[in-house]
């Protein structure tokens, strides 16, 4: 599943949590508490997913950069490097 549906689900179930009990808490009306719930429900999913997008573009920026800075070396690279250090051990 994409990672900023999933932080966007877990903004709405959380903002759905939290609207029930403190609905429940103050000791208002089931239906008036379930209802604000349904209404707090895809405002936080939508919060959410604008966050998870956020977050993936801050790590891929981020990854990116590591990638560039760190690039990984190919077998033709090491080899030219195993080849000349045989070929300074044998001249000494």
């Amino acid at each position: 599943m994409d990672e900023a549906k999933s932080i966007a689900a877990i903004f709405g179930l959380t903002g759905f949590a939290v609207a029930v009990v403190s609905g429940l808490a103050s000791g208002g009306d089931a239906s008036t508490t379930l209802s604000r719930a349904l209404i707090v429900l895809p405002i936080c999913f939508a919060v959410g997913l604008l966050a998870g997008w956020a977050i993936r573009a801050a790590v891929m920026e981020h990854v990116g950069e590591y990638q560039d800075g760190n690039p990984i070396p190919s077998v033709e690279d090491k080899a030219s490097v195993v080849a000349s250090v045989m070929g300074n051990e044998k001249k000494t």
